[in-house]
Parts: structure tokens; C-alpha cells; sequence
């Protein structure tokens, strides 16, 4: 087996690298065409449920497909770290959903304020 102090500080390095390369990123630009080719798909124009992710800082943001046209008709869902690892869906609407600071520092719904859905409508 290798040298685990040299593995470390290779993931050290590797990690600085893809957060420095991400940082020079236009997310907001990159955010931007990657919401007009899924709007674009015909999967996402057929689709009445959407499961979206809420991004941390500096990575690319999808919630603006709610606010495209057509996308009034569809119903949003985002996931939420639920107990004993389990990964819960609830509803979302932007600016409506109560959202509270998850395990990991991601945005996710207030559990105690908007019911869980039904992984079976997605």
C-alpha cells in the first residue's frame, strides 16, 4: 500500500484544485444555459412533477425553471436529509417553501412546516 501521508495530502490538493476551478466559474452564465436545455427537452415539457436541487454557493442553480414558461403547470419537489439517512421529497415553491439549513449546510424544507410527498408522483 502507498504512503497514506502522501494519499492525504494528494486529496488535499486535488480538493484546493476543483474548489479553485469552480470558483473561476461563471455559474451564474453556465446556471443559464443549463436551465434552457433542460426547458428545451421534451421530457421536461411532458413532465407535471420535477424534482430540483437548491445549490450551495458557486454551484450551478436550477430553481429558475419554475419560473419559465410553462412551468406554471408543473408541481416542484426538492429533496431533504431526513433521519436515519433516508432521502425526503416535499413540495416546493420558491420564495413560498420554508426552508431551513440541512446536515450539510444545503438549504432544505422545514420538515415541520411542509408535509413530505409521495416519491411515487416523480
Amino acid at each position: 500500500m502507498g504512503d497514506p501521508d502522501a494519499a492525504g495530502a494528494w486529496k488535499v490538493a486535488l480538493r484546493r484544485r476543483a474548489r479553485e476551478t469552480r470558483a473561476a466559474l461563471d455559474t451564474r452564465a453556465i446556471s443559464a444555459q443549463l436551465r434552457a436545455r433542460i426547458a428545451a427537452l421534451p421530457e421536461y415539457q411532458a413532465a407535471r412533477h420535477v424534482l430540483l436541487y437548491l445549490a450551495l454557493p458557486g454551484e450551478v442553480r436550477v430553481e429558475a425553471l419554475m419560473t419559465l414558461p410553462g412551468s406554471a403547470s408543473k408541481q416542484f419537489y426538492v429533496p431533504r436529509c431526513a433521519p436515519d439517512r433516508r432521502l425526503a421529497l416535499h413540495p416546493f415553491l420558491s420564495g413560498t417553501t420554508p426552508l431551513v439549513p440541512g446536515p450539510f449546510g444545503i438549504r432544505e424544507p422545514d420538515a415541520a412546516r411542509v408535509p413530505e410527498a409521495t416519491p411515487a408522483n416523480l
